[in-house]
């Protein structure tokens, strides 16, 4: 900070040589909104732009602090294409990892913790050792060699026990699919030696096969930290702890369908993609509301102007992909994971609630250009009998008593809330709505957070496991169909990435929007989902619409890195918001009320015939 020594107070619009930032653009990229507001008390301007053509909130933005740049004014007037859209303001990022072959497997590694709340450094040692009197700082002294079992990689060394950005350099180590998961790691002493790493003085190994012994083949914790002890190599004494965090990604267990140019969006007029069909099922009651996620919702938004449709994919226990989006099936009267019930169990809990059937074919299920003879094309009837009008009322009664309903207050597409529908399989999305529309397949495997926040144990399928499900039936029943793979789970999106190239995959992040309730590093800002994006060659990001709104410039920066961008949030029903976002040239917008949004993305669109004709 600036501080005028004649008048003892913040000189508070002095700007610093080197990148113009003044002390607001200070406050603002550090996220500290205490200062922001002495700032502004002592008349700091907020039409000042730094050497590289940017604002104040659109740095504020960029880190993830959203909450502190909403109360940032906007700067009018700023050209289209500078600050971030400046094709210059790329950032250089590491090469991924290519499609895994059929032998290997990939350990990826990443030193420390991914969840911001935990203030863990990835090398902690004891406390320092005193030698002839003197004291000998371990953080400096010390170098970590890591290596893994029967891997291609050579040792990796760490010079910097503290590594502020390892969340975006993960170490990969390559091994053939049968082998084991050990990784060693040594410690070496750098003072008073000439060797390159130094003496070697410690180390400690990470067994990382332990879950299938725990909880069996098809089951992992989704605690992915590892604590590894490290020991005096004289002594066996402690000398500190590793922390690490790991993934392992299998290949795609089978044939991959070849890479689908067609599938990849963002070419030409902004593509409207109704979420969870006709919209996800809220608590307000002053619309009619289709059940979400079903046959029914999805047909209705493409009516109405979608081009493409979102939805929720999870496994059941019997590995049968479903389109649910709750992790806990509350129409059971308990907090059952999705992931703990067979298929049967989950389409009960529908079926009790309406007539029994197979899900409707509303305009003909056309899979490669023929009809399947054996699927059931008719239109059920939507009268209920009484048991079933009973058995709606009990399913109610059940589902007060759950975690998921209290926090909420309701259950998406229950019957007497919502226009209830038949649960539905992926298959059947893919075998019954016609190949010209677009799917948005959220692989919604569970995250830490929202296990814990559900009330349910953080134990699931593997990720391999839920993922290689998944892909199955869209290889299988995905034909000429544009599919994109999305995920709030950076993990999901690495191993869609290493397992095929046949569909792009998109993050998707809240990227600092409030309230933060994911603490995952690699979703806390614009900034860090660019970079994870790039880094895993993923398709594009799909971002909480409140970044863009308050900095609509931000666009262009995600598409000038060459991803796609895209974004979601109910901010997004709201007509002047699509259009700002499509103005600043957005790929994809993702909302609720598909029409009244078509229709204003349809005047964009007349608007830009108007001005290139």
């Amino acid at each position: 900070m600036h501080l005028s020594v004649e008048s003892n107070h913040l000189d508070s619009d002095a700007a610093g040589s080197t990148n113009g930032w003044t002390p607001l653009f200070e406050a603002s990229t550090s996220g500290n909104s205490e200062i922001v507001n002495e700032l502004f008390k002592s008349g700091a301007k907020v039409n000042v732009l730094d050497k590289e053509g940017w604002t104040a909130r659109e740095h504020a933005v960029f880190k993830g602090h959203l909450k502190l740049a909403e109360a940032i004014d906007s700067v009018k007037d700023l050209d289209a294409d500078g600050g971030p859209a400046n094709p210059a303001s790329r950032q250089a990022t590491k090469p991924a990892a290519s499609v895994l072959n059929d032998d290997e497997k990939v350990l990826i590694l990443t030193l420390g913790v991914t969840q911001k709340n935990r203030d863990i450094l990835p090398f902690h040692f004891s406390p320092p050792q005193v030698e002839n009197g003197n004291s000998q700082d371990a953080s400096s002294n010390y170098v970590i060699g890591i290596t893994c079992e029967g891997a291609n990689e050579p040792e990796q060394i760490v010079a910097d026990s503290s590594l502020a950005d390892a969340i975006n350099n993960p170490f990969l180590f390559h091994v053939s699919r049968s082998s084991n998961l050990r990784v060693c790691f040594k410690i070496y002493s750098t003072c008073n030696t000439r060797t390159k790493t130094g003496e070697l003085i410690g180390g400690g190994v990470a067994v990382l096969d332990a879950d299938q012994h725990r909880f069996g083949p098809q089951r992992e914790s989704l605690v992915r930290e590892h604590m590894v002890p490290l020991l005096d190599n004289k002594t066996m004494c402690s000398m500190g702890v590793a922390t690490i965090s790991t993934l392992v990604v299998h290949p795609y267990n089978g044939p991959v369908p070849p890479r689908l140019e067609s599938a990849r969006p963002g070419a030409g007029k902004v593509e409207l993609v109704g979420h969870r069909g006709l919209g996800q099922n809220t608590a307000d009651r002053s619309y009619l509301q289709l059940g979400e996620n079903t046959i029914e919702s999805f047909v209705s938004a493409c009516k109405l102007g979608a081009s493409m449709v979102e939805f929720d994919v999870q496994v059941t226990r019997d590995l049968v992909p479903v389109i649910y989006h709750d992790l806990s099936l509350s129409e059971s009267g308990t907090d059952v994971p999705i992931h703990d019930l067979t298929l049967d169990q989950f389409l009960h809990a529908s079926d009790i609630q309406s007539p029994r059937g197979r899900p409707p074919s509303w305009l003909g299920a056309v899979v490669n250009g023929t009809k399947p003879e054996s699927r059931t094309l008719e239109r059920r009837s939507v009268s209920l009998t009484r048991s079933h009008e009973r058995g709606a009322s009990e399913v109610q009664d059940r589902m007060m008593h759950t975690v998921d309903f209290q926090n909420k207050g309701f259950k998406p597409n229950s019957r007497g809330t919502f226009v209830h529908d038949s649960f539905v399989t992926l298959e059947d999305l893919l075998l019954d709505l016609p190949e010209d529309v677009g799917f948005n397949a959220e692989i919604k495997y569970p995250r830490l957070h929202e296990a814990l926040d559900a009330g349910l144990a953080p134990i699931a399928l593997t990720l391999n496991t839920f993922i290689d499900a998944s892909l199955s039936r869209i290889f299988q029943f995905g034909g000429r169909r544009r599919i994109i793979l999305s995920s709030f789970t950076p993990e999901v999106c690495i191993a869609l990435a290493l397992k095929q190239q046949t569909y792009p995959v998109m993050f998707i992040t809240n990227a600092g929007k409030p309230p933060m309730t994911d603490m995952e590093k690699r979703a806390e800002s614009v900034e860090i989902a660019v970079k994870f994006a790039k880094r895993w060659k993923l398709a594009g990001v799909v971002f909480a619409c409140e970044a863009f709104l308050l900095c609509p410039r931000l666009v262009r920066y995600v598409k000038n890195h060459g991803l796609v961008c895209a974004s979601y949030g109910l901010l997004n029903n709201v007509p002047e918001n699509a259009e700002l976002q499509a103005r600043a040239g957005i790929d994809i917008i993702m909302a609720d009320r598909v029409g009244i949004i078509a229709r204003a993305l349809e005047s964009i669109d007349q608007e830009h015939l108007t001005t290139t004709g």
